[in-house]
């Protein structure tokens, strides 16, 4: 499966979305690289978080979820996970870094944080019918030992495009 970028809080703007926005608030082309240009671009980065966070471009309603991976520090990659209701896309907004990039990838939507000690990466994973069951039982212990029980037990399901996307 070739990657879907779903959000980039960092992605780069393109020259013609620039001109297209002064055109519309009839305002001059600021020069690239200078301060205005950068106002311009951060402003539209700032757009595209509201709307992913809204949910106005995708329905990132996928109820309670395995959030499950693995946290990029200095000394190394630290695993971890939890169980997370995610109704919206600002959901996915769930750890302090400085920079977040949503995917759809092969093991299905993947979140990454980039940050001054390196790259956290989570997949999210709904909870089918069953995994529900298993949570209202036993709670979320938090250990890898419970989430691997509920991978491991086909209590979860993987994200695809046809779940977040309507287009």
């Amino acid at each position: 499966m070739k990657t879907i970028e779903l959000f980039d809080s960092e992605r780069e703007v393109s020259f013609e979305e620039i001109k297209d926005h002064c055109e519309a608030n009839e305002i001059p082309v600021p020069e690239e690289d200078s301060d205005k240009w950068w106002d311009i671009v951060n402003d539209i980065r700032e757009w595209d978080c509201d709307d992913f966070r809204s949910d106005a471009c995708y329905h990132v309603d996928l109820g309670l979820c395995l959030v499950k991976g693995y946290a990029g520090l200095w000394n190394g990659n630290a695993e971890g996970g939890k169980v997370m209701r995610i109704n919206s896309g600002k959901d996915l907004f769930f750890m302090e870094v400085d920079r977040v990039r949503v995917t759809l990838e092969d093991d299905g939507l993947v979140v990454y944080g980039y940050h001054h000690d390196g790259t956290n990466r989570y997949v999210v994973r709904p909870l089918n019918k069953r995994g529900e069951a298993f949570i209202d039982r036993y709670g979320d212990s938090g250990t890898r030992a419970c989430h691997e029980r509920l991978i491991n037990g086909k209590m979860t399901r993987k994200v695809t495009r046809k779940m977040i996307m309507d287009f």
